[in-house]
């Protein structure tokens, strides 16, 4: 063999490794993405049974579980595109599916599409929790609404929906601690809890007929506790200063925030 052909039969034999190795890192890379796309699916799908199982303390809609159930679908049908053989693609998916075509009975059994009462928590914990669960629940929303797709009406009807049960959540919280603070003749601190819950309402900007109700018996509420306050200031100016001193208006007055949460 001469020495050119050995040459050749050199370069051919790098040049067959070099594809070898090429072809092999690229199918490794090909495993990878297609495992790393797995594991974001499976992690969807995983958060959305959570949410669903957090929800149950939710008023339900159609609408809410029509996106969850429709997110969860687009992921396993995914996950059967790069692992046809998952576990989750053979018994998870039929069931999400079953799930799906049943929602409109969620409506139902709201008595004919009407919503579920809200039920606000009286114990400070257990409504804490409840806006925790109302918070993800938000934003796996707002991650849902940048995806234009055929739940999109869905989306936007239960953005404002949660949006309403959050500011309903806050503010009959902040009412309830108003009127047992002007119940203890601590006027000063349920002028606060009002002023924050009407601040919260304002802000949102939202003409829901909930919210406008609310506002208007925050506002009435409020327009007590200021006359009441604006009484207990004509009569402080009336007394004596050792007498001021000694009965803690100026404390009550003076709407102390320290102590307030």
């Amino acid at each position: 063999m001469s020495g050119n052909a050995i040459i050749t039969a050199v370069v051919i034999l790098m040049l067959g490794i070099i594809g070898m190795l090429y072809y092999a890192r690229v199918m490794e890379d090909r495993r990878i993405a297609r495992a790393e796309r797995v594991n974001r699916h499976t992690r969807v799908v995983n958060h959305i049974d959570k949410l669903v199982e957090r929800l149950s303390r939710v008023p339900p809609t159609s609408s809410l579980y029509r996106i969850l159930y429709s997110r969860q679908i687009s992921s396993l049908e995914a996950i059967a595109r790069d692992a046809p053989n998952n576990s989750l693609v053979k018994t998870t998916l039929p069931l999400v599916r079953e799930k799906l075509s049943s929602v409109d009975e969620i409506d139902l059994a709201n008595d004919v599409g009407m919503e579920r009462p809200f039920s606000i928590p009286t114990n400070e914990a257990e409504a804490n929790d409840l806006a925790k669960i109302i918070y993800s629940a938000q934003k796996f929303i707002e991650r849902e609404e940048k995806i234009a797709d055929a739940t999109s009406i869905d989306v936007r009807k239960e953005k404002e929906r949660l949006s309403v049960m959050m500011i309903q959540l806050k503010c009959e919280l902040l009412y309830s601690k108003a009127a047992m603070s002007s119940a203890q003749n601590s006027l000063g601190n349920a002028r606060l809890y009002l002023e924050k819950a009407r601040d919260i309402m304002v802000d949102s900007g939202s003409q829901n007929p909930i919210v406008l109700a609310l506002q208007e018996k925050v506002d009435a509420l409020l327009e007590q506790t200021r006359a009441k306050l604006l009484n207990l200031q004509e009569e402080r100016l009336k007394l004596p200063e050792d007498q001021v001193a000694a009965d803690g208006l100026d404390r009550m007055m003076s709407g102390d925030k320290s102590h307030w949460v």
